[in-house]
């Protein structure tokens, strides 16, 4: 708890500093209630819990580029070996801006720390510390706003064997308005080469993220993310009976590559309470499968926020 404590008045200092900058600075504070019917990710015997979190935004101009900061604590009633505090902090500045079009280089720090000790229920609930470095081009068509990009990113889950990530990617995005309605699909493609080479993999994302904005307080919006995986130097055995007639049947097996499947959605509601306050309520489903099977779980989570920019 007194660990808890220290992270929630690392966020109030960064809301203390950030607001005492004399720039142009925007702020968003969230603070969210929820529900999860998994929060260690198990297949079977699954520990129920609720939890809350507090988060910090912050974004000023600094040269000729911006910086933004985020700050989350995370709490849980039960299950406090997943209590955590995740930050990054970024800083992005434009190389050249030619007629309906933008290019801009970025690069970050950024960390994960369980206060009590890693879970290790999932290959990425581990402590870690990262950097990368990424450009991005925006390019305005006529009814439409493209971006796409690449970025390098070194990841250290020192707590883990002393593993060490190196990823680069690749990703495009497709930001499309009408009417009361915002779509924007996304996709990502990357490979990653980890020091422990169980963990090398290659990855393909698809997203969907969708607005609905009707005249009034009331706003909408959903979520859609799916993962395909696949490790480059995990295996696995199938094996598998293989009928030969006249009753004969002999086993049959066959080396694969592990690969998973992860899948989100997300649905919330946003009401307005003012120009600086918002509140919204949702819920989550997560799911995974792996050809192992090992490997699997569910996850539904219901939650409820509020937020304030300013």
């Amino acid at each position: 708890m007194i660990q808890a404590g220290s992270y929630l008045c690392l966020l109030l200092g960064l809301l203390t500093f950030t607001l005492g900058l004399q720039a142009d600075v925007s702020h968003k504070s969230e603070g969210q209630v929820g529900f999860t019917s998994n929060a260690n990710f198990e297949s079977a015997n699954e520990d129920s819990d609720w939890y809350l979190a507090a988060t910090q935004f912050a974004n000023w101009s600094a040269g000729s580029g911006r910086v933004s900061l985020k700050g989350k604590l995370s709490k849980f009633v039960s299950e406090d070996h997943n209590d955590s505090f995740l930050w990054r902090t970024n800083y992005s500045v434009p190389v050249n801006s030619a007629s309906h079009s933008d290019l801009s280089l970025w690069g970050s720090v950024f960390g994960l720390h369980f206060l009590n000790g890693a879970p290790a229920t999932t290959e990425a609930n581990f402590d870690y510390l990262g950097g990368d470095l990424g450009a991005e081009f925006v390019k305005d068509l006529a009814s439409a706003e493209l971006a796409f990009g690449g970025y390098y990113q070194l990841k250290s889950f020192h707590s883990f064997d002393g593993r060490l990530d190196h990823l680069m990617a690749g990703f495009g995005e497709l930001l499309y308005s009408v009417s009361s309605w915002k779509l924007i699909p996304s996709t990502e493609l990357g490979y990653a080469n980890s020091s422990l080479g169980d963990y090398s993999r290659f990855y393909l994302s698809l997203g969907l993220h969708a607005e609905f904005s009707p005249r009034g307080l009331w706003s909408y919006s959903g979520d859609y993310l799916y993962l395909m995986t696949q490790f480059t130097s995990r295996t696995i055995t199938q094996t598998t009976a293989i009928s030969r007639g006249r009753g004969q049947t002999i086993m049959g097996s066959v080396q694969t590559h592990e690969a998973h499947s992860f899948s989100q959605l997300e649905l919330a509601a946003i009401r307005k309470l003012s120009e600086m306050w918002k509140f919204s309520g949702g819920f989550k489903i997560l799911s995974q499968n792996s050809k192992s099977g090992i490997e699997d779980y569910s996850v539904f989570e219901i939650f409820a926020l509020v937020s304030s920019s300013y």
